[in-house]
């Protein structure tokens, strides 16, 4: 079995929007890869086998809304990119613009440019926000997954 190196930890903390939590947020480079990409049959039976729900595997466009989970954990790896994720704070607008390349969202967080095979492991509460800011076509995406 192939193991993981040791991973980066942010500790996120609560904001008025958002509870986030007294858990890290886990960030691992390079998970799955080979020969460049994500191994993506390797990372569905790795997730299957450890009894974790894929649920599915999306394209990010220039926009996605801020929002967390407040009863799951989720495992996200980044199957195509690069692309960009907002960690821990709430959207402020309900323009996009404003709350993607604009200043419409909480201080605080942490904004990470991510690329092929950079897995997180996300606590419950944890908000996250995953979008390609260069999106002339959708070339950011990740598989998600929760614990069964």
């Amino acid at each position: 079995m192939e193991t993981l190196p040791e991973p980066i930890l942010y500790h996120l903390k609560p904001t008025k929007l958002i509870p986030n939590s007294h858990k890290p947020l886990l960030h691992y480079k390079n998970a799955f890869v080979k020969d460049g990409q994500v191994d993506r049959t390797k990372a569905f039976d790795t997730f299957c086998g450890n009894e974790w729900d894929v649920q599915w595997v999306v394209r990010y466009g220039q926009h996605q809304r801020s929002h967390y989970h407040s009863q799951s954990h989720e495992v996200m790896v980044v199957v195509s990119g690069p692309g960009r994720i907002r960690w821990g704070v709430a959207d402020l607008s309900d323009d996009p613009q404003e709350h993607t390349s604009g200043t419409a969202y909480e201080d605080g967080g942490l904004e990470l440019g991510v690329n092929v095979g950079d897995l997180f492991v996300i606590p419950a509460g944890v908000a996250h926000k995953s979008y390609d800011p260069s999106a002339n076509t959708a070339s950011f995406g990740c598989m998600h997954t929760w614990a069964l």
